[in-house]
């Protein structure tokens, strides 16, 4: 890297940033949890490229939990190291070791020290040590089911209203009514408590309010004709409703069609015409 190259870097990494997507759990809880490297593979991405990779449930619970001794998990671990080291969430916990611990590579001759390494440094201050000192971390935004309070210090919430706008049965309404100490008997009733759940949060300084259903169902927003609007909750209340009755109807719009048109003859020339030349039209 050149000198100009170098400078830049180093003045970039002196830029606070924000985290604005994080599931950190408080600090206590993860120093109780003392995880070792291998661990960190038991999260839902890189245990997602380890089953497609192969990996049983067994061996995963073999390798990836604590119980037997690192080097025999290792031996678990390793053939299916060898086909996703190179992906993205491979790459981020290497990142972190490399950055963090100033350990080149995951490998059976590290995995020993890198475990070590980690456990050295779990003690409180970690967050600061890590998140402000090493990161450069001003403040990390939280996913959250509910508001719930965090370390104002390096947390912003981002709570989610899953739990209002995916009602699956009758308990489902029966647990936000204890919860938030409300009473619900119609749509109209739950839209204002929606209402009001959001007025609250942003009073509390929230980073902002999630929707994160696409990964159950369609992101249709739409209104709903009058005579459906509020029948499924309705349904719900009662018990007489099936998850798949409650998800939104797809709207379907038409894509626009592809005609193609005939190829023209074209006179000889000394241009030269590449073989995908052939003219399309949207209508």
């Amino acid at each position: 890297m050149n000198t100009l190259a170098t400078e830049l870097f180093d003045e970039i990494c002196r830029i606070p940033c924000i985290n604005s997507h994080s599931h950190m759990m408080p600090e206590p809880q993860r120093l109780e949890a003392d995880p070792d490297i291998l661990e960190f593979f038991g999260h839902t991405y890189p245990g997602a490229d380890l089953r497609s990779a192969g990996m049983s449930e067994d061996e995963m619970e073999a390798a990836l939990k604590p119980g037997k001794a690192l080097a025999e998990r290792w031996q678990i671990f390793a053939p299916y190291w060898k086909s996703i080291q190179l992906t993205g969430y491979s790459q981020a916990i290497v990142e972190g070791i490399r950055d963090l611990l100033a350990i080149e590579a995951l490998n059976a001759h590290t995995v020993e020290a890198i475990s070590a390494e980690l456990k050295r440094r779990n003690k409180p201050g970690l967050y600061q040590e890590v998140l402000r000192t090493q990161a450069n971390i001003e403040i990390s935004v939280v996913n959250m089911e509910d508001l719930i309070e965090v370390d104002r210090e390096f947390f912003l919430g981002l709570p989610r209203l899953n739990r209002f706008s995916m009602l699956h049965t009758a308990a489902d309404v029966q647990a936000i009514e204890r919860d938030y100490d409300v009473s619900i008997g119609s749509l109209d009733q739950h839209v204002e408590v929606i209402r009001q759940v959001c007025r609250d949060w942003k009073a509390a300084t929230v980073a902002g309010i999630k929707l994160s259903q696409s990964y159950h169902r369609a992101m249709d927003l739409y209104r709903p004709q009058s005579r459906r609007r509020g029948s499924s909750l309705r349904r719900a209340a009662a018990g007489r409703v099936r998850r798949t009755q409650l998800r939104c109807r797809r709207s379907v719009r038409r894509l626009p069609r592809i005609r193609v048109l005939p190829r023209r003859r074209r006179r000889r020339s000394n241009h030269s015409v590449s073989p995908g030349d052939t003219g399309r039209q949207f209508r």
